[in-house]
């Protein structure tokens, strides 16, 4: 997803910053998310949400660029969310 980045209208530090964010979140709420619901629920839910982020983009693939931007946001939190779950459900 990150190398889609460069093809998002607009400028390209803004859409990796704005990446960055998305991805601190994810890390933040994952651990809470974790806590709560257990490691199945919690893959479960970010598979979820990476997935809705990568179908989305595949039908909206000639939408405007906020969309598409969105989308790429959307999948890359849900990449990061189980990446992170991943490594904190790790003995």
């Amino acid at each position: 997803m990150t190398f889609y980045l460069k093809y998002i209208p607009g400028n390209v530090y803004t859409n990796t910053s704005l990446s960055c964010i998305a991805e601190v979140i994810a890390y933040v709420g994952s651990g809470i998310v974790m806590d709560i619901f257990g490691v199945k629920l919690s893959f479960m839910i970010s598979f979820i949400l990476a997935a809705t982020g990568g179908i989305l983009l595949v039908i909206f693939f000639n939408a405007e660029g906020l969309l598409i931007a969105t989308f790429v946001l959307f999948a890359k939190f849900g990449i990061s969310f189980a990446f992170n779950i991943a490594y904190l459900a790790t003995p």
